[in-house]
């Protein structure tokens, strides 16, 4: 009863440690010495895709130039150590026509499924095309029309039917791949260009606008006409039938062109958002992602994906979503920082003990008696359960830490405490020295004495006791963990 006793305390330390250590096997602390990286309080990550890669750096604000100079590389598996017990993370904007970006929450862009069946084309100069067939109305909306005046709106149909038939493809072409090139990298360049190529594309709806505009004012003079005081009732009703289809040939066109009015606006809230930004000064140009919120004892993986998606064109001047397709993803490991970072790993301990073993021999009269069989020496042991608790230095390759260790020689536990420190540098890859103070309880007679007759090794077994503990220094040494 009184070994079991003694043992509970170190069963419930031992099932902590192995417990301990299976919650670090999806992030080791020596990813996290070697590898991971300090986010101190107000600093916001802020992500980029560029050259096809996804870089990152870490700032409290963008410079002025809406960039950041200090961009890296993110490798797959980075670890991000945040002061607070949240991450702001945010995305230098990236051309919404050409890439969109996910993250492991699966936010996706809202990619429009229609498939515009659309032609591509230019007209430069149809306002003032359409300007010079521009007439006065009648003076009366229920006055007769003369030969001379339905022979004018034949003249307009056959004027406005020549501008709608001409070839639009290659203008809307032109604009919607005008659209595609722009870098949104920084947000003075990226507005100017967009403003540029939005205007052009206003320019070609408004000459539309003003035909459509012409076509309405003719259709409705010519609705409006009362047959009676019409000299020439079947060319009346020709022109009405003339004006509907170039009505409908119209409304085509528009179709045409509402691809490139669907990527402006998309293009238009994008940059809104853009501005908007982190809602801070010196944040005012990227894309708020999803925040890290961190809880306590998890780790969160956070995952970023970037898509080649948006719209295309294709060979016969269709402007079309495009399919998504995945670029680039990388897994960011975010945990919260804490100065000491825990380690579980075996050492090999170097100490000195010395401990007796009991055993029998014959007295004179031939019986058994309890005898000191031999004084043994404990110099070195293999202890599977030590904690290093590393202070984490950034950017050093050596880590000072405090070790708290355990194990069992002969059923008797052994407790290290010490200092060391623990380096990653090249050629001592993971190598850790330390010493300390080692305390052990060896085994000694209880009831029994020295020359007490007994019936066997079973009897003086089952006497021996755990004596007041002994003291000893230790060096331990530990490599490939």
């Amino acid at each position: 009863m009184r070994k079991t006793t003694f043992y509970l305390p170190l069963i419930t330390l031992l099932t902590s440690f192995t417990l301990f250590s299976t919650s670090l096997r999806a992030q080791s602390a020596s990813e996290i010495l070697e590898s991971g990286e300090h986010v101190h309080e107000e600093e916001k990550l802020i992500l980029q895709f560029q050259n096809e890669s996804i870089e990152y750096d870490l700032v409290k604000s963008l410079s002025s130039n809406c960039t950041s100079t200090n961009f890296g590389k993110l490798n797959e598996g980075a670890i991000l150590l945040p002061s607070n017990n949240h991450l702001n993370v945010y995305l230098i904007p990236t051309n919404p026509l050409n890439f969109s970006h996910k993250t492991d929450i699966l936010f996706t862009d809202d990619l429009v499924e229609q498939e515009f069946n659309a032609t591509l084309g230019s007209i430069t100069s149809l306002l003032g095309n359409v300007e010079k067939f521009i007439t006065e109305d009648a003076k009366s909306r229920n006055a007769s029309l003369k030969k001379t005046d339905l022979q004018n709106y034949f003249d307009k149909a056959d004027a406005l039917k020549n501008l709608l038939e001409k070839d639009i493809r290659p203008e809307i072409k032109e604009i919607f791949l005008a659209f595609k090139s722009i870098d949104f990298s920084n947000k003075v360049k990226t507005k100017e260009s967009f403003q540029i190529v939005s205007d052009r594309l206003e320019n070609l709806l408004n000459n539309y606008n003003q035909i459509n505009k012409e076509i309405n004012l003719s259709l409705s003079n010519i609705e409006s006409t009362t047959f009676k005081k019409t000299e020439n009732k079947v060319e009346l009703i020709v022109a009405r039938t003339i004006y509907k289809e170039l009505k409908e040939i119209h409304h085509h066109k528009m179709k045409l062109i509402e691809p490139l009015l669907e990527c402006r606006r998309i293009m238009a809230a994008y940059i809104t958002k853009a501005e908007i930004g982190g809602k801070h000064e010196g944040l005012n140009w990227c894309i708020p992602l999803e925040r890290a919120e961190i809880q306590k004892g998890k780790v969160l993986n956070y995952t970023i994906r970037i898509y080649k998606s948006g719209f295309n064109v294709n060979e016969e001047g269709e402007i079309l979503k495009a399919e998504s397709q995945l670029l680039i993803e990388r897994k960011i490991f975010i945990r919260k920082f804490d100065r000491f970072v825990p380690e579980v790993a075996a050492a090999l301990v170097y100490t000195n003990f010395n401990y007796s073993e009991f055993g029998t021999s014959t007295n004179e009269n031939g019986e058994q008696i309890v005898s000191e069989n031999e004084v043994n020496n404990l110099t070195n042991f293999k202890a599977s359960g030590m904690i290093n608790l590393n202070l984490f230095i950034e950017n050093s390759s050596v880590h000072p830490l405090w070790q708290l260790g355990f194990s069992t020689h002969r059923d008797a536990p052994i407790i290290m405490s010490g200092f060391g420190l623990r380096t990653t540098s090249s050629g001592l890859n993971r190598f850790a020295i330390s010493g300390g103070l080692a305390m052990t309880w060896m085994k000694s007679l209880n009831s029994l004495s020295l020359g007490d007759v007994v019936d066997g090794t079973g009897q003086i077994n089952e006497d021996l006791i755990l004596s007041a503990p002994k003291y000893s220094p230790y060096i331990a040494i530990q490599y490939n963990f």
